[in-house]
């Protein structure tokens, strides 16, 4: 099982869900969003899209994300 779960396979199957979800509840909050922002988010990695899922409920607009963003892509490249 182990094997499995360390598998680069099985971890792109797990970001693709995690991945896929966060999306859903990015458009059933704001709508919309523009292919900028959509690109970031695709960028991080599942622990992250984990992290942002969890702030998710703590943003009241667009700008709040961005700000997230900005300072989680920031640290994911240093």
């Amino acid at each position: 099982m182990t094997v499995l779960l360390e598998s680069p396979w099985y971890q792109q199957f797990v970001k693709d869900g995690i991945l896929k979800l966060m999306m859903r509840m990015l458009r059933g909050k704001f709508g919309e969003l523009e292919p900028q922002i959509l690109e970031t988010v695709q960028r991080l990695s599942p622990e992250k899209l984990e992290d942002l899922g969890e702030e998710l409920f703590d943003f009241s607009q667009v700008a709040d994300l961005v700000t997230w963003l900005q300072e989680h892509e920031e640290a994911t490249e240093v």
